[in-house]
């Protein structure tokens, strides 16, 4: 569940799948933020149609994080970098996220052309995983909702794409009184 890796502190992101810590080789780099993220492998030579709106996104990011664990509770703020690489011909998106030189979580973004649904893949390193769906952009939003919430919460993932060097990402949960920010990342264009 989004919230348990929230919690957890290892929850940084929106879509991962195991199979994407190839698309990162063992060297490091550090960011203008001070970041440091693996040189990723060579990537694909573009992306399907169905990503064209998130081209801006590859690349590599510099991000200010803030967690708020629980209403009321002091928030926790964090630096993250982030590398975002086409994958598998461009038919998805490999986003690897780090704090410092240590990966936290490997995700995957992608577009089903049968569907017209956005899918979000994450795993963290503690063994969390989920799954979310978009059915589409909403103005310069994407609304991922969780495919498979426990019963007690159901959680979604915001992304907002600002301008070409700019993204907004938010993890929101609904514990039974409507949806309340966890977590919120603000990212600004590196390379």
């Amino acid at each position: 569940m989004i919230s348990d890796a929230i919690r957890n502190g290892t929850m940084a992101i929106v879509l991962t799948a195991t199979g994407c810590a190839s698309t990162a080789a063992n060297t490091s780099a550090k960011s203008a933020a001070g970041a440091s993220m693996a040189s990723p492998a060579a990537p694909s030579a573009g992306i399907t149609a169905g990503l064209a709106r998130l081209r801006f996104y590859v690349g590599q990011w510099t991000c200010d994080g803030t967690e708020w664990d629980r209403p009321g509770a002091a928030p926790r703020h964090e630096k993250l970098g982030i590398r975002v690489a086409p994958v598998l011909d461009g038919t998805w998106l490999s986003v690897a996220v780090y704090q410092g030189d240590l990966q936290v979580t490997t995700e995957l973004k992608g577009y089903d052309a049968s569907t017209h649904e956005y899918h979000h893949l994450w795993v963290t390193r503690d063994g969390s995983s989920g799954s979310l769906t978009s059915k589409g952009w909403d103005g310069d939003r994407l609304v991922f909702d969780e495919d498979h919430p426990a019963p007690s919460a159901r959680g979604r993932m915001i992304f907002t794409r600002i301008d070409d060097t700019h993204f907004d990402h938010r993890a929101e949960i609904d514990e039974g009184s409507g949806y309340r920010l966890e977590y919120q990342k603000q990212c600004h264009k590196v390379g």
